[in-house]
């Protein structure tokens, strides 16, 4: 099942570029918490023109025994992007929705496109109120996310670049009402080829954002958000039964 799903999603990977791409796969080991061991997914990367893309688990949906209705409708809200992941001890399977995320590479410098709202934070507030008992109906509720939806826009943010923190360890950006952080927390070198682990963190009005990846100064990626490690690189880390992270040694 897993295999067949992996083929299916490398066809939309070859649809969706319309032309043809080198696609590298790589296998990653998923951290979790409610595993002995990690559990393996295949991610995709290729590039196209100035823009990286990569292929891979975006969110998981881990349900418990009474979650039928809501797996049912985890599947039928993301379609063929849910492939279904190691069985836990209650006897239902990890469900892993893959997307697609872009990067920008322009003059040796990695960028990613996030979200901003335009709504200021009151703004956002007088349309569902700071009230827990306000309620809302279904229509009232979409019509609101659609104000906010239409009231958004997308900007990129620095992420790497090998010589962006030659001062210092970190590097942080200004934008109007957003705040940009990144920071290089480790840096290595092995058999010529440099390492870097670096997290992000941004803060636009009510949007943040918090991530961390492993990347090269060839720009390849490694690791995810201390959750997702690329199974030839686990040797340069610790990996423990039941933890929802990984350790670098």
């Amino acid at each position: 099942m897993l295999k067949k799903t992996l083929i299916l999603l490398l066809l939309s990977i070859l649809s969706y570029t319309s032309i043809s791409q080198e696609i590298n796969s790589k296998q990653f080991l998923i951290m979790h918490n409610m595993l002995s061991c990690p559990d393996t997914v295949t991610f995709y990367f290729w590039q196209e023109s100035d823009t990286l893309f990569a292929r891979k688990i975006v969110h998981e949906f881990t349900p418990t025994r009474e979650d039928d209705l809501k797996i049912m409708s985890f599947k039928q809200q993301y379609g063929d992007n849910v492939i279904t992941g190691a069985k836990l001890f209650n006897g239902k399977n990890i469900l892993y929705r893959i997307d697609t995320e872009k990067f920008i590479i322009k003059h040796d410098t990695l960028y990613k496109e996030i979200i901003c709202n335009k709504l200021s934070v009151d703004s956002i507030k007088t349309l569902f109120g700071d009230s827990k008992s306000k309620t809302f109906n279904e229509s009232e509720f979409q019509k609101n996310m659609e104000i906010i939806s239409n009231n958004r826009s997308k900007r990129k943010i620095i992420l790497f670049h090998p010589t962006l923190f030659e001062k210092e360890n970190k590097y942080v950006t200004k934008n109007n009402s957003c705040s940009d952080t990144i920071t290089l927390i480790k840096k290595w070198q092995k058999n010529d080829t440099t390492y870097y682990v670096i997290s992000y963190s941004s803060d636009c009005s009510l949007y943040s954002t918090q991530k961390s990846f492993i990347i090269d100064d060839k720009y390849n990626f490694y690791a995810f958000d201390k959750k997702y490690l690329a199974l030839d690189f686990a040797p340069q880390t610790i990996i423990k039964p039941f933890r929802p992270t990984f350790k670098l040694k």
